[in-house]
């Protein structure tokens, strides 16, 4: 999906003990994702919403830190 704005993306891991997390052993990581994006197209509050609307707690099983929202 594309977000007017939005300049580029990266997948990662973060928080964790392990120094090199995969996602075949995420182990006690998190998903992230590191955003660039232009704020003269799409304001931080703008984005917050976006990823709210996109990205719901309730759709995800909870119980894995794999799955945590955070910002």
């Amino acid at each position: 999906m594309e977000v007017p704005g939005i300049t580029e993306t990266c997948c990662g891991y973060s928080g964790g003990t392990s120094s090199w997390p995969t996602y075949e052993s995420i182990g006690d990581h998190t998903e992230c994702v590191r955003v660039r994006y232009d704020p003269a197209v799409l304001s931080y509050p703008q984005l917050i919403d976006w990823f709210f609307a996109n990205h719901s707690w309730r759709h995800n099983n909870v119980s894995y830190r794999q799955y945590m929202n955070g910002v």
